[in-house]
């Protein structure tokens, strides 16, 4: 935990220099850590399942172009969004192995890594800012990111996808008129213990399948950040939005560790440094982003329910068996959740 923490403080906060956990590989490199030698030119290939539109796409895009000046273009980035990779299980599995030096990933790595898919519990942020204070907490990375080590992957920062909320064919005003729904959520044991706690029926399907069950109503609904509704056009399908913002998306800038280990001094810092600022540039767009995307769905037609404080509190309250469960499934996440709830 203490090597973990260490690592996370140099990432984010970019305090000294994060050091890997050694490793064989050549990436055209001294490899001695210090700079001993002259580097050639390495290239490294950073992936993720998003298209082109979304902010997470586009701080790799600025991350590339601060990799490649700062280092004089003797570091190369590859960028390769919207699953030309593979999927997130793919890239989670490529990460580990080295076949991918870089990705930003959510929770594929869960089996892996227990709590890495614990930022996302049901309405555990209150606003923006609270997500923004809590997810650069070193200590609150840390134990998010337990088990990274193990798997040869070291974690460079969180950055948000935002939060999520509910397109339908039918407008919501409290929870009781969300009863019988069919609401399509990521086959996740967390979001369907989720939604099984609103009292909506769960219809587990991969997004690739989503809009053709949406436009077939095979789905009365979806959930998924305002960014993601509108970059797959669920909007065209579906007739009211609620801002439900009952859970908040995140993901995680990942690289190889044996890769990062065997890089000079120089190249770790401005990798690490880079990413920092990638991510601040990805927290300093996500928000106005959502703002922008929900008021185009008013104006597409759609009716956008912002709820009020007696529904938000139906839909807290449901959550209370959810809670219980996940302590069953994760021992100690609780302690995890209760320290990110109280960060002000």
């Amino acid at each position: 935990m203490k090597r973990t923490l260490g690592i996370l403080l140099t990432a984010v906060l970019m305090v000294g220099l994060v050091s890997g956990c050694g490793g064989d590989t050549d990436p055209g490199t001294s490899g001695d850590g210090g700079g001993g030698g002259e580097a050639k030119t390495i290239t490294i290939k950073l992936a993720n399942i998003y298209g082109e539109d979304m902010t997470e796409t586009k701080s790799m895009y600025e991350f590339k172009k601060a990799v490649e000046e700062r280092s004089g273009g003797s570091i190369q980035v590859d960028v390769y969004p919207n699953c030309q990779l593979g999927s997130e299980e793919a890239l989670g599995d490529g990460i580990r192995q080295g076949t991918v030096e870089m990705a930003i990933l959510g929770g594929a790595l869960q089996t892996h890594m227990p709590y890495v898919g614990l930022a996302e519990f049901p309405f555990l942020f209150r606003d923006w800012d609270h997500a923004k204070k809590a997810l650069h907490d070193p200590d609150i990375m840390a134990a998010l990111s337990t088990g990274a080590e193990d798997i040869g992957i070291t974690p460079l920062g969180i950055c948000p996808s935002g939060f999520r909320a509910i397109s339908s064919n039918q407008a919501f005003h409290s929870l009781s008129d969300m009863k019988g729904m069919r609401l399509r959520v990521p086959n996740i044991p967390l979001y369907v213990t989720m939604a099984e706690n609103l009292g909506v029926n769960v219809v587990a399907l991969p997004m690739t399948e989503l809009f053709t069950a949406l436009e077939q109503k095979v789905c009365d609904g979806q959930e998924v950040s305002p960014s993601i509704c509108r970059a797959n056009k669920y909007y065209e399908v579906q007739s009211a939005y609620l801002v439900s913002r009952h859970m908040f998306t995140v993901h995680t800038w990942y690289i190889n560790s044996k890769f990062f280990a065997s890089l000079t001094a120089d190249q770790q810092a401005i990798l690490s440094e880079c990413a920092a600022d990638a991510i601040a540039f990805d927290w300093g767009i996500a928000e106005q982003e959502e703002n922008d995307n929900l008021k185009f769905f008013e104006e597409y037609g759609l009716e956008v329910v912002y709820p009020d404080e007696a529904f938000v509190q139906e839909m807290r309250d449901s959550q209370i068996p959810t809670r219980a469960w996940a302590e069953e499934q994760w021992p100690g996440c609780l302690e995890i959740i209760e320290k990110i709830e109280v960060v002000q």
